[in-house]
C-alpha cells in the first residue's frame, strides 16, 4: 500500500468522523509506515459546488478544470481512500457531495459503453466513515441512512467494490455515545487490518 487518500467533511472541532478517521490513520501508520497519506479537509478547503462556470471547466479542460483534475488524480493515485463524514439531516454534507461531483467525471473515472456505466477506478479499497447524532445502523432509524449507500454506491459506481463502514451513531445520547465511540473506534482498528491484510 503506497498511497492512502483521506477525505474529511466535518467542520466540528470535535468531530466523531474525525476522530475515529484518526484512528484509521494511525493504524495505518503502524501497518504501513511508508505509505505516502495526503489529506482533503472539505471543511478547510472546500471544493466549489458544480454550476454553469465549474461545469464548463471541467468539459472544457485546461487551466480551468484544474483543481477538478487535481481531485480526480488525488482518487487515481491511492490505493486506499478513507472518506469520513457526519450524516447531515439524513444525508452527505454539501461540500462532500460537491467533491463527488468533481471526481465522478465521464472519461476519467467512469466511461459509458453499450452495456452500461463502467468505472475505471478499479484494484483500489476504501473505508467509509459515517457519524451521526442517533441510531442509524440499525433498527427503525435505518432506512432513514442515505449516507452509506449513497456512498458506497458512489464507490461501486467508479469501480471501487472493496469497501468497508465504520458507524459511530448515538453520539448526540449521553447515554450510548461512549459504548458507541468505542464499537466504531474497534470496527476501524480491524478494518485496517483486513484492508492491509487483503491488500498483500
Amino acid at each position: 500500500m503506497k498511497k492512502i487518500l483521506f477525505v474529511e467533511a466535518s467542520p466540528m472541532e470535535k468531530s466523531a468522523s474525525r476522530a475515529i478517521a484518526q484512528v484509521v490513520e494511525e493504524q495505518l501508520k503502524t501497518y504501513a509506515a511508508d505509505a505516502e497519506i495526503v489529506h482533503r479537509d472539505l471543511d478547510a478547503s472546500p471544493v466549489p459546488h458544480l454550476n454553469f462556470e465549474t461545469i464548463g471547466a471541467q468539459r472544457a479542460g485546461g487551466e480551468a478544470a484544474k483543481l477538478s483534475d487535481e481531485l480526480v488524480d488525488e482518487v487515481l493515485a491511492a490505493d486506499l481512500i478513507v472518506i469520513a463524514t457526519p450524516m447531515w439531516n439524513f444525508g452527505v454534507p454539501s461540500v462532500l457531495k460537491a467533491w463527488v461531483d468533481h471526481v465522478a467525471r465521464a472519461g476519467k473515472t467512469f466511461s459509458y459503453s453499450e452495456k452500461g456505466p463502467v468505472g475505471l477506478v478499479t484494484g483500489k479499497q476504501a473505508i467509509v466513515i459515517v457519524s451521526s447524532g442517533g441510531v442509524y445502523e440499525n433498527g427503525p432509524m435505518s432506512a432513514m441512512d442515505f449516507v452509506t449507500p449513497y456512498l458506497k454506491g458512489v464507490l461501486g459506481f467508479l469501480g471501487i467494490r472493496d469497501v468497508e463502514t465504520v458507524r459511530v451513531g448515538a453520539t448526540a445520547i449521553p447515554s450510548l455515545a461512549a459504548e458507541a465511540f468505542e464499537k466504531a473506534r474497534r470496527q476501524a482498528i480491524a478494518a485496517v487490518g483486513e484492508k492491509i491484510l487483503t491488500a498483500k
